[in-house]
């Protein structure tokens, strides 16, 4: 009953409504347990083996769209 647990999300890897069909559905069933991690990125070798060739500056762009319609 105290363990939670901690989902990492992406933008720019899965779509916003994924994301949110995903984590709300394992939020249900943890009993509102459920932690989330977004992640904008970090090394530059890392996002392009994910195929996102996007600066700093752009990802956060992207990120915050993502947040808009995740809500």
């Amino acid at each position: 009953q105290r363990l939670r647990f901690l989902v990492a999300v992406r933008p720019g890897l899965q779509s916003p409504t994924l994301a949110a069909r995903m984590t709300s559905t394992l939020d249900r069933i943890s009993g509102g347990r459920l932690l989330i991690n977004v992640v904008t990125g970090g090394d530059p070798v890392e996002n392009k083996g994910d195929g996102i060739f996007l600066s700093h500056d752009e990802r956060y762009e992207v990120t915050r769209e993502f947040l808009d319609i995740y809500k």
